[in-house]
C-alpha cells in the first residue's frame, strides 16, 4: 500500500469519526478494578496495582508505561 492510499484511507477514517490507531489495552472492567485497588488502599504503588491486574485478568499483557498513562489520563490521579 502506498503513501497515497495510507493518507486516503486515514482521511476517510477521520472523517467518518472512526477512532484510528492501536485499539486500547485497558477497558471498563480494568477501570472499576483499578479504581477497587485505590479505593482499598490510596497509597498503593503502580506495581502493586499491576499484580493485582494481573491476578484478576490472567490473559492481560500490559507494561507501567499503559498502566501509568491510563491512571494519569482516564483517571487523572497524576498530575
Amino acid at each position: 500500500m502506498g503513501l497515497r492510499n495510507t493518507r486516503k484511507i486515514l482521511t476517510t477514517s477521520l472523517r467518518n469519526g472512526e477512532k484510528t490507531g492501536r485499539p486500547r489495552t485497558l477497558h471498563d472492567e480494568h477501570k472499576s478494578a483499578i479504581l477497587e485497588c485505590i479505593d482499598e488502599n490510596p497509597s498503593i504503588v503502580l506495581d502493586e496495582v499491576m499484580k493485582k491486574l494481573k491476578q484478576m485478568f490472567t490473559e492481560l499483557k500490559v507494561s507501567k508505561t499503559i498502566l501509568f498513562d491510563f491512571v494519569k489520563t482516564t483517571l487523572q490521579f497524576i498530575s
